[in-house]
């Protein structure tokens, strides 16, 4: 950090992308840098810490107010992620936003060393569940519940990883709607998982779902 006068002034890492997330080729679609690419790479760089974003309505003059997030640390807030304002934009002619970001440096230094886990000798299991939740409701916020899941029971610890791999909205859902779909990766160290036991705890989290955020499960 940098003091002047009295003044603190904490050191901030800052960042732009912009452009096509790949060179055109003929194996994938050309498409445009987003949002969600640059937070992947704000997670890499913050790993093994959980970097995660959330809605606000104090996103600085230079961004987009509706397409910007408040980024956190473990928990703790360390700066911005979104995408230009429309004004800049505008005024300095791009053809597409840029997305930016500013995070505190000091956070970001203070990262523990990775700590390998045993590898089970049993095989894992991937199940996918998608809910129809209030629109408003961010994706990393229920992320951020299923967190609660793995700690609360011995099956909630079967739960290794949990991703939102799909974001709809559209035909079949109302304005108010939208759907998110969960891949669960799930493993026991102890014995294989059985269809009954891996049932058991997708009700259970079927039913946390309902309860905690209104949502109804999508057939």
């Amino acid at each position: 950090d940098w003091t002047v006068k009295g003044i603190h002034q904490p050191v901030r890492l800052g960042g732009l992308a912009f452009g096509p997330v790949l060179e055109d080729q003929w194996g994938q679609t050309s498409r445009r840098i987003d949002f969600f690419d640059v937070k992947a790479d704000l997670e890499a760089l913050a790993a093994p810490l959980k970097l995660t974003t959330r809605r606000s309505n104090d996103a600085p003059p230079s961004m987009h107010p509706g397409r910007s997030a408040e980024v956190l640390l473990e928990g703790e807030p360390i700066g911005w992620m979104g995408e230009l304002h429309p004004k800049l934009i505008q005024e300095f002619d791009l053809p597409d936003a840029p997305i930016l970001f500013e995070l505190l440096v000091d956070p970001l230094q203070i990262l523990p060393m990775p700590r390998p886990e045993e590898v089970s000798k049993f095989p894992g299991v991937s199940r996918d569940l998608a809910f129809i939740f209030p629109l408003e409701t961010p994706a990393g916020l229920v992320l951020n519940a299923f967190k609660k899941l793995k700690s609360q029971s011995k099956q909630g610890g079967w739960i290794k990883n949990i991703t939102c791999f799909d974001d709809y909205r559209g035909k079949g859902l109302s304005e108010k709607e939208k759907s998110l779909a969960f891949r669960f990766i799930l493993e026991n160290p102890e014995a294989t998982l059985q269809d009954s036991d891996v049932d058991g705890l997708m009700a259970s989290i079927v039913q946390y779902v309902q309860t905690e955020f209104a949502a109804r499960l999508r057939q």
